[in-house]
C-alpha cells in the first residue's frame, strides 16, 4: 500500500475589507495560468490599483518567477508611487523569500487572502451589471429554474 503525504497548507487569517479612498492605497497582484492551443503553459501577471481599478501591469509569458514579478512591480512603482499594501493570494511566487524580502526592503505590507475567499465573494456576494445586477450564483439558479420549467 502506497501512502501519500499531503502537503500542509499555510492558512492565514482573513483580513477585513478596507475602505479605499485614493489611488495607490492598495494594489492587487494576481498570477493566473492558462495553456495555448499547442498545450504549452503560460502565466499571466496582473497588477491592479484597487481604488481606481486601473490595470497597471499585464504581462504574459511562459514563466513568471518571483524576480519577474518584482521587476514588474518596480516598473509600476516608477510610473506611480509605492503602494501602501499589496493584496495577493498564497501562490509560490508571492510567498517566496525573494518576494517577501523585496516587500520588506520597501516597507510594503502584504495582505494575503484566504484560499477560496475571493471566489466565494465573487460568486455569492458581488452583483454584476452584465447579469442584471445579480450575483453569478443567483443568475445560474435562475437559468436552472427556467430549464426545469421548460
Amino acid at each position: 500500500m502506497v501512502r501519500r503525504l499531503r502537503r500542509k497548507r499555510l492558512v492565514r487569517a482573513a483580513s477585513p475589507g478596507r475602505l479605499l479612498l485614493r489611488s495607490n492605497q492598495e494594489w492587487v497582484v494576481d498570477l493566473a495560468c492558462d495553456a495555448l492551443a499547442t498545450g504549452r503553459g503560460i502565466g499571466i501577471l496582473a497588477i491592479v490599483d484597487a481604488f481606481t481599478r486601473e490595470c497597471l501591469t499585464l504581462e504574459v509569458d511562459t514563466s513568471l518567477s518571483s524576480p519577474r514579478v518584482t521587476r514588474a512591480l518596480e516598473q509600476a512603482i516608477d510610473q506611480r508611487e509605492l503602494p501602501e499594501p499589496i493584496r495577493c493570494d498564497n501562490g509560490p511566487e508571492l510567498t517566496s523569500r525573494h518576494f517577501l524580502g523585496w516587500c520588506e526592503e520597501r516597507k510594503i505590507q502584504l495582505i494575503y487572502i484566504q484560499p477560496g475567499r475571493w471566489r466565494e465573494e465573487y460568486n455569492s456576494e458581488r452583483p454584476h451589471s452584465s447579469l442584471g445586477y445579480r450575483t453569478p450564483n443567483e443568475f445560474a439558479e435562475t437559468l436552472r429554474s427556467s430549464l426545469l420549467r421548460g
